[in-house]
């Protein structure tokens, strides 16, 4: 069986609820199906937007290849700055550089 498609969302479980009720939240998917029930008793408001971003982050991803990507990009960036290649006399490079070290940065929760 499948997940249910992308994007999620997260919806208020009592629309005209105070905003201390926060924690009172439905996660919806992209057929409309409600994927929770007033998660009150289990995931907090911020915590079903944690979960809702990485669903939709990975959309199209393999969840369990991260990782490898992680330490893939990693190691394909450890050889770039070890490897005095033309291409780093590139003017885009220190730019392109900083974006790659931000993403890692970003996907070890450093930034």
């Amino acid at each position: 069986m499948k997940h249910t498609q992308e994007p999620w969302k997260v919806v208020p479980e009592y629309p005209y609820a105070p905003a201390s009720h926060e924690h009172d939240v439905n996660i919806i998917g992209a057929n409309g199906d409600v994927l929770s029930e007033g998660w009150s008793h289990g995931l907090s408001g911020p915590d079903a937007r944690r979960a809702v971003a990485c669903v939709n982050g990975c959309a199209g991803i393999n969840p369990s290849a991260v990782p490898e990507l992680l330490k893939a990009l990693e190691l394909l960036f450890s050889w770039v700055k070890n490897w005095d290649s033309p291409f780093m006399d590139d003017p885009e490079w220190p730019e392109d550089e900083k974006t790659i070290i931000a993403a890692i940065k970003k996907a070890k929760g450093e930034e």
